[in-house]
C-alpha cells in the first residue's frame, strides 16, 4: 500500500507524526470542552486542526490558510 505523500505549502514533503485516529481522537477529547464553552467548530477547521495534530500542515501552514479565507494574502 502507497501512502498519500504530504507537503507544506511550500512544497516539503512532511512525516506525519500522528495516525489519522490519533488526530481525530484528540479532536474528539476536545470537542465536549468546547461545548461547554459554547464553541463550535466548522468541519472544515476540524479537518484543518487534524492536519495540524498530524504534523502534515504546519503553523505557518495554517496561518495562510486562515489568511487567505479572511481575504489576506501574506506569501
Amino acid at each position: 500500500m502507497v501512502l498519500p505523500h504530504h507537503t507544506t505549502d511550500q512544497g516539503e514533503p512532511v512525516t506525519p507524526r500522528k495516525t489519522e485516529a490519533e488526530a481525530r481522537a484528540a479532536l474528539a477529547a476536545m470537542e465536549p470542552i468546547m461545548a461547554i464553552e459554547g464553541r463550535e467548530m466548522s468541519d472544515g477547521d476540524k479537518e484543518l486542526l487534524v492536519e495540524l495534530i498530524r504534523g502534515t500542515k504546519t503553523v505557518d501552514d495554517v496561518t495562510r490558510i486562515i489568511a487567505r479565507e479572511a481575504g489576506y494574502e501574506i506569501d
